[in-house]
This record gives C-alpha cells, structure tokens and sequence, in this order.
C-alpha cells in the first residue's frame, strides 16, 4: 500500500494508498505525471520508458480503485436511501450463452445485484438465489453471477446451464479480483497483511451505477440470507428517484 518494508530506506515518507486520502487531494493527471516520470526531490524515479502508457493508466485506476474500495468499508446489507457516493468497480463481460457487456449497461434501466461466488462454497446460496429469481425478476433487477475461484470452462458451464440469471465465463478474476478491493468493513478494516478475501460476496448497485449495499455472509451471517431483507433493500432502490450524474468509468 506504499508503506512496505523498503519504504523504510527511503528518505521520503509515503502515504498509505489506502487509508489515506490521496487520491481525493490530487488529480489523475498527477498520478500519471509521477508514475511517468517521478516526483521532484523524493526517491520515486519515473517509469515512462519501462511501463506503457496503458499500463501506467491501469496502475492510476487501480489506485484509485484501492481508495474506493477503502471507502465501501461504510457498506452494509442496508442500503441508505437517497444516499448515492460509493463508484463500484466498473468492467466489461461475457457471459455463458456468450452475449457480452458491462456493467455500465444497466444504467437508467435496472439495478443490479452482483454476486461473487465460490464453487462449490456458496451451492447453496446460489441455490437460494435460483428459486427467489422469479421474485427478483418482478423487482426489475439484474442478476449477475461471477465465479470468484479458478473453475474450469466445462464445470463453468455446467454450473451456468442450471442457472435462471446469466453467469460471466469471461473476465470472471478480473472482476472477482477488483470487487475484492470492497472486502473490508468497519467492523473487519482487514488493512494489515495481504488480506484473505472472502469466498461469497454479494452487492447491490442502483440504477444510476453506485454501490448502495453489500452482504458478504462470513462477516454478517444473517443479511440476505433472509432472502425477505434482500427484497425489502431492493424496493427501496426501486422507490428512490434520485437525479445524480454517473460515475465516471475510468480516471483515463
């Protein structure tokens, strides 16, 4: 997070890119400018000549990314109303009848409800969430499962095939990893180490394309499993009729 081991020998302090608000008290541009070809009068050397420009934008999203998902540690399985600011992670799909899409699709339209899974870890949640899809389908919201553990294509499909609600077969680690960034808590900060990340996240995102609440059953065991409580957050994103721009999709 900056603060490593080797940071120690360095003459300059660096901030923790992820408890400290860094990347609200500078622009991207700032960013790509250090990543690009260092800070003036610190030990940061820039990287312009060894890391594409791709590659240095990708670095700026993901410490951007980090930052946000520090900040959805005020998340809960309550969503609360009219209250819009936490920017989800955003990402592009296929899924198992190899339609594609993204996140972004869903815009003005439906909510979603985003499901990372572990197989087989989260069968029976994933079993609950097949017999509720009538339920939830009247509610007028997406559901979108991603296998967060390395599966193979055949036991990918075969899982997706039983399925009501479509399930991502391309760039399912890339979005498990990013969403795993919107792990931690209050009550489970999880900021010393690498962090575990948990085998079953779930999140609800509104129409407009915030992150509005989250249950991850390893820390908050009831939540949605009260299949109820998880249409009751639903309803009350489906009265909202909040007038907020979008978030941006990308620092770029």
């Amino acid at each position: 997070m900056g603060n490593g081991i080797k940071s120690r020998t360095l003459s300059t302090k660096l901030p923790d890119l992820l408890i400290e608000p860094h990347t609200t008290e500078h622009t991207p541009g700032d960013f790509y400018n250090w990543i690009s070809y260092g800070m003036v009068n610190t030990d940061m050397p820039g990287y312009a000549e060894k890391i594409s420009e791709e590659d240095r934008w990708d670095l700026v999203n993901y410490v951007h990314a980090l930052s946000r998902g520090y900040q959805a540690r005020i998340l809960t399985p309550e969503i609360i109303p009219n209250k819009a600011y936490v920017k989800p992670p955003f990402f592009s799909y296929t899924e198992n009848n190899s339609n594609s899409g993204s996140l972004q699709d869903f815009r003005g339209h439906k909510a979603v409800l985003l499901v990372i899974f572990s197989w087989p870890q989260s069968q029976d949640r994933i079993e609950q969430l097949k017999q509720a899809y009538d339920r939830l389908s009247e509610q007028n919201i997406a559901v979108l499962a991603v296998p967060a553990n390395e599966l193979a294509a055949t036991e990918v499909t075969q899982i997706a095939a039983e399925l009501p609600f479509p399930a991502v077969t391309q760039g399912a680690s890339e979005i498990a990893a990013s969403y795993a960034l919107s792990r931690r808590t209050l009550t489970h900060p999880d900021i010393i180490g690498k962090g575990k990340n948990p085998d079953h996240m779930e999140f609800l995102i509104d129409r407009n394309g915030y992150m509005r609440a989250r249950w991850i059953p390893s820390i908050d065991q009831t939540g949605w499993s009260d299949i109820d409580k998880l249409y009751q957050q639903i309803n009350l994103l489906n009265r909202e009729n909040m007038k907020v721009p979008y978030p941006e999709d990308f620092v770029r």
